[in-house]
């Protein structure tokens, strides 16, 4: 398994899956490349996103040896653009 292979390869309940490739106010996720670029924050703004969810994500990729990012942000024609946090 690579990192360019389709969500659907993750074996996600069908309402975790559609929560990621059926972006109705974000943009879908169809890899695993798109995915492991995103933050738990960034998985709790997609609509109809949960605790349960994001667990359930997060135990899939992690038995692949894969995990979601530390830092909020996404991709841009292949270019990490990380909102910054200010350190409190």
């Amino acid at each position: 398994m690579t990192e360019s292979d389709n969500v659907a390869s993750l074996s996600l309940r069908k309402r975790t899956y559609n929560a990621l490739v059926k972006g109705r106010f974000s943009e879908p996720i169809s890899t695993i490349s798109e995915l492991v670029q995103l933050s738990e924050d960034d998985l709790y703004k997609r609509r109809g996103m949960g605790p349960g969810m994001v667990a359930e994500i997060k135990a899939s990729l992690a038995a692949r040896g894969l995990s979601l990012s530390k830092h909020s942000g996404k991709v841009v024609m292949g270019v990490n653009v990380v909102a910054s946090k200010r350190e409190e």
